[in-house]
């Protein structure tokens, strides 16, 4: 799908945003937004990790846009985001759970980063040591909030519409109208209260190549992921008419 600048009210500052399907394609346009070697911290909703370390190593001829949609897939494209140097620092959180998955580490005291580390092994690139914690979630936020302050690196938000109803939740969750409503809440408090700004927005349908988002949910899935969005925009300092 085309990029758009994600402007939800006049007063908020533009801030780019895509939404994709399938999820690998946001690689592309992590790139595309803030460059190679960015270093961002991702905060990432869904159901899957997609940190499997099997991508293949990319093409120096390679541009980035084939890149991420021939080379990579839906579980793959992390582990290129950290081993280009695109991303730093990962806190994943699947609403089904009561913790927070982080993928790097954070030194309050120093305020140092330390991403994951990679090797390339046959032309696939593999995790060395994904430095992969657990957090709950008040201590998630905690940490988040003190990152935000510790450091000017780019942030991005980045949202699989699965975070919020997925096809393998079961029957009783999918005939559930509440059920969405609950998780939504959760994910709701959790941003608002590391209170963040966005650099970059992206989001996935996850319908292609896998349906991992019930199709026939997606007009009101995608209502709620733009709601969660607005959270990340802060007001801007630009004059308004």
């Amino acid at each position: 799908m085309d990029a758009a600048t994600h402007a939800p009210s006049a007063p908020l500052k533009l801030v780019p945003s895509k939404e994709v399907d399938p999820h690998n394609e946001v690689l592309d346009f992590w790139v595309e937004v803030l460059g190679e070697k960015a270093g961002a911290i991702v905060v990432r909703f869904d159901c899957h990790s997609d940190m499997v370390d099997c991508a293949p190593e990319k093409e120096p001829e390679q541009n980035w846009s084939d890149y991420a949609k021939n080379s990579c897939d839906i579980d793959t494209f992390m582990i290129p985001a950290v081993h280009y140097g695109i991303v730093s620092l990962i806190y994943w959180y699947n609403p089904r759970f009561s913790q927070v998955a982080r993928y790097g580490t954070f030194n309050p005291h120093t305020s140092e980063i330390s991403p994951p580390t990679t090797t390339v092994n046959n032309g696939k690139i593999r995790w060395v040591d994904a430095k992969k914690g657990f957090l709950n979630i008040e201590d998630a936020i905690r940490e988040i909030r003190n990152l935000v302050e510790a450091t000017t690196l780019p942030k991005i938000m980045d949202t699989d519409f699965d975070a919020l109803l997925a096809t393998d939740d079961g029957p009783m969750i999918l005939t559930d109208e509440g059920w969405m409503e609950r998780r939504y809440e959760l994910l709701h408090y959790f941003l608002k209260e590391i209170d963040i700004e966005a650099d970059c927005i992206t989001s996935a349908l996850s319908v292609t190549p896998a349906v991992c988002t019930p199709v026939e949910r997606v007009p009101e899935i995608r209502e709620k992921v733009r709601e969660l969005e607005k959270l990340v925009i802060k007001p801007s300092t630009w004059p308004h008419s």
